[in-house]
């Protein structure tokens, strides 16, 4: 399974872990004897749950929020919950 969450974020699973990913905008080198690289990611973390991996999205969005005071980081926080919601149903 592979989600866009939202831009360049995304969560992949296998039989064992979800990992949140994000797209660096970068092309790997082609491997010897292909015509064409591999988009490149930057791994954020492993998760046993899909709550664990959205969790950590939520918390890499806060550090970027640009909220002066208390009210505009709440509403900050709401929104971005609200769009995990939209996106993974809980």
């Amino acid at each position: 399974m592979k989600v866009q969450i939202e831009g360049n974020f995304y969560i992949e699973s296998d039989d064992r872990e979800f990992t949140l990913k994000e797209y660096t905008g970068k092309i790997s080198k082609p491997a010897e004897g292909k015509t064409e690289g591999v988009p490149l990611f930057k791994t954020h973390g492993y998760f046993s749950d899909v709550q664990g991996a959205a969790h950590k999205f939520l918390k890499l969005k806060i550090g970027s929020s640009e909220a002066k005071n208390l009210l505009q980081l709440i509403a900050d926080v709401e929104s971005i919950r609200e769009m995990i919601r939209k996106q993974i149903d809980f």
